[in-house]
């Protein structure tokens, strides 16, 4: 689940909330979804109750005729759907003005609960990219005032107009951020695992270090991938995971470059993308996701008691591969 609060200079702040459901959760009949998510209003006879939260809180609008400039009108009409009416604001507005929403969310919450279903990448794209867009700024000039016989001039502190830049912060955001609470929070919290082909490790120095310091860092670079391997030549119940996996069971010791036992909480680990056209790399992580308990890089391309010479064949020879029009089908679907 991933959060993100903004205020929108709205007062109070509201919640952009992803949710992530197991498999066994997931709805895929259209008819499934239908009964959590709806778009009319419902019958004011058979259910005032409900009636009456969506007219209040989830309806937008008015469009058609009344608002022709309103987001919602294409080629001077709605795309929204007509169905039951309902008096707001003096405007007579029908279902294509209501804001798909979850009822029994509606009805107890009592505030506006916008809920859609997503099932691609971009729903992820929508969450955090007000994470990056930045807040609302001012530019603020600062001045020097000078006082000659009487006459206030405001001159400039240097030949270069010089101004602050300012954030544009409500009264309640900047509450908010006084009393620390938090702008944006993941649960369960996610730990992206990094990959690399045998001896190929990023290796990060100084370019002040001695070379025989930075020579022996090298050769004991140790990484997650590394000392997964490593932790299954130890602990035989460790063999049980994938490298994904991992994270469920053990922690990963920054300092110590090394994986320990999980004694509480829980985390799910991410392997790093890598396209397809990067050749081995990729293939390499494909085999990463559904292998267990391998103990070192040859155990990655062994398949039956066979060591394939490269990734790529030890997929192929798993059936991962769609055969030799594989890399283009791989490649499409990145793309698009």
């Amino acid at each position: 689940m991933g959060v993100l609060q903004e205020f929108q200079k709205r007062g109070l702040p509201h919640a952009h909330i992803c949710l992530f459901l197991r498999p066994e959760s997931k709805q895929t009949d259209p008819s499934d979804i239908d009964k959590i998510i709806g778009a009319e209003l419902p019958d004011k006879g058979e259910d005032p109750t409900r009636y009456e939260a969506v007219v209040q809180f989830m309806l937008h609008g008015p469009c058609g005729e009344a608002n022709t400039s309103c987001p919602c009108m294409i080629a001077g009409k709605c795309s929204k759907k007509d169905g039951r009416e309902t008096e707001k604001n003096r405007h007579t507005l029908n279902n294509r003005s209501v804001v798909p929403r979850n009822l029994d969310l509606l009805v107890k919450y009592q505030a506006h609960f916008n809920v859609e279903w997503c099932n691609k990448h971009r729903s992820v794209k929508y969450l955090f990219k007000y994470m990056s867009k930045g807040p609302d700024m001012a530019h603020a000039s600062v001045q020097e005032v000078r006082v000659n016989d009487g006459n206030v001039n405001a001159q400039p502190v240097d030949e270069i107009e010089t101004f602050l830049k300012c954030e544009i912060c409500l009264k309640d955001q900047a509450c908010w951020r006084m009393f620390a609470f938090e702008i944006q929070y993941k649960q369960p919290p996610v730990q992206r695992l990094t990959y690399h082909l045998e001896s190929e490790q990023d290796v990060f120095f100084e370019d002040s270090k001695a070379p025989d310091d930075v020579l022996n860092r090298v050769g004991d670079a140790r990484t997650t991938l590394t000392e997964w391997m490593t932790t299954n030549q130890k602990h035989e119940d460790a063999c049980k995971l994938t490298y994904a996996e991992f994270l469920t069971k053990w922690v990963w010791d920054n300092n110590g470059k090394e994986w320990t036992r999980r004694q509480k909480g829980f985390k799910i680990g991410r392997i790093y993308f890598v396209n397809p056209n990067s050749g081995e790399p990729y293939y390499l992580r494909l085999l990463l996701n559904i292998v267990k308990g391998e103990k070192c890089f040859s155990d990655l391309r062994t398949v039956d008691k066979v060591v394939h010479p490269t990734y790529k064949s030890a997929c192929n020879a798993l059936g991962l591969l769609d055969g030799d029009d594989e890399w283009h089908v791989a490649l499409n679907e990145t793309v698009s």
